[in-house]
């Protein structure tokens, strides 16, 4: 007989997760992986299953290498599920896969027929890059692959021209290259050959890849065609390595609730994703990414590091918190959340660092800008609570997404991402850090802004990678601008930076506009504030003079209404000096109440007519005004030399 756990884990291999909740099982299943007759046993299993859920919480989940089953199918990691998810036209900012393009430029000329050996024995060493994906929330390792051919272009004997309008066809053709799900191959390499130089054309399709995985592929194709020694059996598989953090995520451990108990209650004080300015006007175009960069060098890069060693940070926290800065500068709302890409390799797997695969997980990262502080402040608490969110990593970005969904009642999704891989390379997956990279440019579903941060030539390379379309031009060049200003100044070691509550200012395009329509200090005529109605009335009778909600009225219609007023008024006695109280909601005839007091020769005091009757009264005895211009004709006021005149009955 089938032991309950065994079932379980059958379970778990097909895609389904179950649990308890209050002595109710919940579960959770791939699209198309919950069968009737898997349903059907679940149901005759349900009291046993829930008492080994509910008494397995100290039970360890342990890594099982499982080679024999190398070639089965296995579930979709979350990130893998968003990022099919976010393949769908019919999800908001959808219809684009998660993809990467990088061009490394070598001094040299490479061969070919080299290059095509080397990439196949890549191919071969990595299960991943053998790898189907399916949309109903599988992947399969294939155990062999046809020889895969590389497409070149001997660009040598081209004019400089030619030579940049192949360039420009190659980027077209992978740049954002849509690789079918169900299909292999899911990335690409294609050389382009120039007088003493080569280019290296990297597409792939993220669901199989992280940005440390990529490094672990070109190293090892740069190894193999140059000769250099390469390990070619990985003993750990990226199968055995999902399963498991599978298996982790649906036990019950005390990890498992302690990281549970904190998101829960974190959840509950948690912005969601920033109010940017965004342009509602669409084009029909159909919307890329494109990028925005700058490069800190060297110097740039130590200084920075020596200010987060001073304030005891990482300086990708220091980087984090201006970014933070600048999106708060252009967020109306203050409290907001972005997504923080983190490398979720298992250190406690053995040869978890040589294993290709997607590792992606998303720390969904709170930040408050309510109260006032100091861009020094800031850094220190976003170190803090980085390591509190870190440390309580049992539960998934994806699970955090899906529960404050919940908590706010809506669908959120998050479209800012801040990735940084400052200080996660080591010898064998810095190859990119090390590399002349010419090109680079990535585009993931459902994001406005990828702010990505790493080492570079020495230094550190900046880019935002943003999704046309969504933004007004001027809007994100000035976001950008802006990140890349406090950047240099804590590149310069200007610690003055530190200790300011706004750091980012505003951009100096902005600025200088803003110094020119504030610069208004100058001789002015003097005349009476009606002159200007009247002299207009004369030069522009035709023109708009004001909107309201009930329509538009020119110089020449307003007149009308600012005659009745001030022709009642002299009827009913007004003198030079009289005040008149304006009781009248916004529109047409508060405004030609106060232009028809004025020219009458009174003087007007405004009233809210929504304050409560008796305030208004008070107001009235105490300020001695002698006229009401009103609608409401019904509050009357019974004082003495008070004359009250309907507004609604003037002609």
């Amino acid at each position: 007989m089938e032991r309950i756990e065994e079932f379980i884990e059958a379970l778990k291999e097909k895609g389904i997760r179950i649990w308890s909740d209050n002595e109710k099982l919940r579960y959770q299943a791939a699209k198309g992986a919950m069968d009737s007759q898997t349903l059907e046993k679940i149901k005759e299993k349900k009291v046993e299953i829930l008492e080994f859920l509910n008494n397995k919480s100290d039970i360890e989940v342990v890594f099982k290498s499982n080679q024999a089953e190398r070639y089965e199918p296995f579930p979709l990691t979350n990130i893998q599920n968003s990022y099919v998810i976010g393949r769908n036209s019919a999800y908001e900012l959808g219809d684009v896969t998660c993809h990467g393009y990088i061009e490394i430029t070598y001094q040299e000329e490479l061969d070919k027929e080299k290059l095509e050996m080397a990439w196949n024995k890549v191919i071969a060493k990595h299960d991943m890059l053998r790898a189907i994906i399916y949309e109903n929330g599988y992947q399969r390792v294939q155990k062999d692959v046809p020889e895969v051919k590389i497409e070149s272009y001997d660009l040598r004997t081209c004019s400089e021209d030619e030579q940049l309008l192949n360039l420009q066809n190659i980027r077209a053709n992978y740049a954002e290259k849509q690789y079918p799900l169900g299909q292999w191959p899911m990335c690409d390499i294609v050389l382009s050959l120039w007088k003493g130089k080569s280019i290296i054309h990297f597409s792939l399709d993220m669901l199989i890849t992280d940005f440390m995985s990529a490094n672990l592929i070109l190293n090892d194709l740069d190894n193999y065609y140059h000769g250099k020694a390469v390990e070619v059996k990985v003993e750990t598989l990226y199968r055995d390595i999902v399963l498991y953090n599978q298996r982790k995520s649906m036990s019950k451990s005390k990890e498992r609730k302690k990281a549970e108990r904190y998101w829960q209650d974190k959840i509950r004080n948690m912005g969601t994703a920033p109010e940017l300015i965004i342009n509602n006007q669409k084009t029909g175009e159909r919307e890329t990414f494109k990028q925005l960069k700058f490069f800190i060098d060297e110097e740039g890069k130590e200084n920075i590091n020596e200010i987060a060693k001073e304030l005891r940070v990482t300086a990708s926290t220091v980087i984090l918190t201006a970014f933070g800065e600048v999106i708060n500068k252009w967020s109306k709302n203050s409290k907001f959340s972005i997504n923080m890409t983190m490398l979720s390799r298992d250190k406690t797997i053995p040869g978890v660092d040589k294993v290709v695969g997607d590792f992606t997980d998303v720390n969904v990262y709170s930040m408050d800008y309510s109260s006032c502080k100091s861009f020094e402040s800031r850094i220190l608490e976003n170190q803090v609570s980085l390591w509190e969110d870190l440390q309580n990593n049992a539960v998934s970005g994806i699970e955090v997404l899906r529960e404050l969904g919940r908590e706010k009642k809506e669908n959120v999704m998050i479209p800012i991402v801040y990735t940084s891989t400052l200080g996660v390379s080591d010898s064998d997956n810095s190859f990119l850090s090390r590399s002349n990279i010419s090109y680079k440019i990535s585009q993931t579903p459902q994001v406005w802004i990828d702010c990505q941060i790493a080492e570079e030539n020495g230094g550190v390379a900046v880019n935002w990678d943003y999704r046309t379309g969504v933004f007004l031009q001027n809007v994100i060049r000035d976001m950008f601008e802006a990140f890349e200003r406090v950047l240099k100044r804590l590149g310069k070691k200007d610690n003055t930076v530190l200790k300011e509550t706004d750091p980012i200012g505003l951009p100096e395009k902005t600025q200088a506009v803003r110094n020119k329509v504030n610069a208004t200090e100058r001789e002015l005529p003097e005349s009476l504030m009606a002159e200007g109605f009247v002299k207009s009335c004369v030069l522009y009778p035709n023109k708009t003079a004001l909107i309201t909600k009930d329509g538009e009225y020119t110089y020449a219609a307003l007149k009308q209404y600012v005659s009745a007023v001030q022709h009642t008024l002299l009827e009913n006695g007004l003198k030079p000096g009289d005040s008149a109280a304006v009781m009248l909601p916004k529109g047409i005839w508060q405004i030609a109440g106060v232009l028809g007091t004025l020219l009458a020769g009174g003087v007007y005091l405004p009233i809210d007519s929504k304050q409560p009757l008796q305030r208004r009264n008070d107001i009235i005895q105490d300020s001695g005004v002698k006229f009401v211009l009103t609608e409401k004709v019904e509050e009357l006021y019974n004082q003495e030399k008070l004359t009250t005149i309907n507004v609604n009955i003037l002609v």
